[in-house]
């Protein structure tokens, strides 16, 4: 007969995110039945670092992520999450001939890969990203 019973300890997952909005993937892995432990969160809007600071517990949080050293970040990160704005990728912003300094941050979240060395990573933008600059991502 299988056991059906539920582990009495269940393994953390470490879990940390960039341009993180809401950092809502905490919640949802927990409400999952994961035990998730934040190691940082980035983000630059007042609202969604408000409802960060009222509703996740992450262990650090940076205001801006391009004024931190990626090499001196936790290096134990089981998933890591970034969603760089996509506005500088977008098709809706093609013509646009000035450079859009937003496009640096996904510069940013690849150097973080490199150094953190995450066992999974999840970008989230847009298709156009591909594409952009001859391919080079």
């Amino acid at each position: 007969m299988a056991d059906t019973s539920e582990p009495t300890d269940k393994q953390e997952i470490t879990l940390a995110s960039d341009c993180s909005g809401m950092e809502l993937a905490p919640k949802i892995l927990e409400q999952m039945g994961c035990k998730v432990r934040s190691l940082w969160v980035s983000e630059t809007s007042e609202h969604a670092l408000k409802w960060i600071r009222c509703n996740a517990d992450p262990e650090r949080i940076y205001r801006d992520m391009t004024e931190r050293d990626s090499s001196e970040l936790p290096k134990d990160v089981d998933i890591y999450l970034a969603g760089p704005p996509c506005t500088a990728w977008s098709s809706m912003n093609i013509k646009q001939k000035e450079f859009d300094p937003r496009t640096e941050l996904f510069e940013h979240v690849l150097s973080t890969i490199d150094d953190v060395k995450p066992k999974i990573f999840i970008i989230e933008n847009t298709q156009t990203l591909l594409t952009f600059n001859k391919r080079k991502f």
